[in-house]
């Protein structure tokens, strides 16, 4: 590997696009040194190269390192921001489970919480994932678990009488908008009930993995990891990303079905 693969195979990894010129120039300095110490030692450059890059360490880890070291303040405080928030709706998503029924009787309430936790608790785990925050992942996974997901109830989610939490609160909105039109009525009611089984199942999932992801992580950072836990924990943010979705394709069906009202 020549010193400008290893460099760029760092880089790489770094999310901030402003710090990579400050770490790429720092990198080549203390390669620069290292393969000199080297060099003057009598070793050939290449040879010099290889060792230098030996000592400097695994490009992954490195990358993991600077990557934390140099993440960017303000995405970092958002991060934490909706962390907290997702907590704090945690908090009412267990309130409002088993309590408040006269209230989720005139408005779905369990499932405007429910659904408003998804929606941040997605963001969050995106960007937390991309900016190897482990911490804001272990902390919002364990309240996922914890608090959010309800590791028992998701087994509820075909008992109407109990998977009221699962419902979008835009359903019943967007059925009452399109009541002229059967067939977009069983269309949506089918839409928005996947929706709700597949956040339900997502979100217990999530919160596993987020644990175990976290872990890797912070093992990578400190250089500890000795296998990967997780060899393709990228791919749960594919998952993330239909998570996210469903609230973002439920937001646009409410705005249709009231325009399909203003039209009819």
């Amino acid at each position: 590997m020549t010193k400008e693969e290893y460099i760029e195979s760092i880089l790489s990894g770094i999310d901030d696009k402003y710090a990579k010129i400050e770490i790429k120039t720092e990198l080549e300095a203390h390669l620069d040194d290292r393969i000199a110490f080297y060099t003057d030692a009598g070793y050939d450059s290449e040879y010099a190269t290889k060792k230098a890059i030996e000592r400097m360490g695994n490009a992954q880890t490195i990358a993991y390192q600077m990557n934390n070291l140099h993440g960017n303040k303000k995405t970092t405080a958002f991060i934490w921001i909706l962390a907290i928030l997702f907590c704090l709706i945690s908090f009412i998503n267990a309130l409002s489970f088993n309590s408040l029924d006269y209230v989720n009787n005139i408005f779905n309430l369990s499932g405007l919480v429910f659904h408003s936790g998804v929606f941040i608790y997605t963001i969050c785990f995106l960007l937390a994932a991309r900016h190897k925050n482990y911490k804001a992942i272990m902390l919002i996974s364990i309240f996922n678990l914890v608090l959010f997901s309800r590791v028992f109830s998701f087994l509820t989610i075909l008992d109407t009488d109990d998977s009221l939490w699962l419902n979008s609160p835009l359903a019943s909105s967007s059925l009452m908008f399109t009541h002229s039109s059967d067939i977009i009525s069983i269309i949506l009611e089918f839409t928005f009930n996947a929706f709700g089984i597949y956040d339900g199942v997502y979100m217990l999932l999530s919160g596993v993995l987020g644990v175990v992801g976290s872990a890797q992580i912070k093992s990578n950072i400190s250089g500890t990891a000795k296998t990967s836990i997780l060899k393709r924990y990228k791919k749960l943010n594919i998952f993330t990303y239909i998570g996210f979705s469903t609230e973002i394709i439920s937001i646009i069906i409410f705005i249709l079905s009231f325009i399909f009202l203003m039209r009819s």
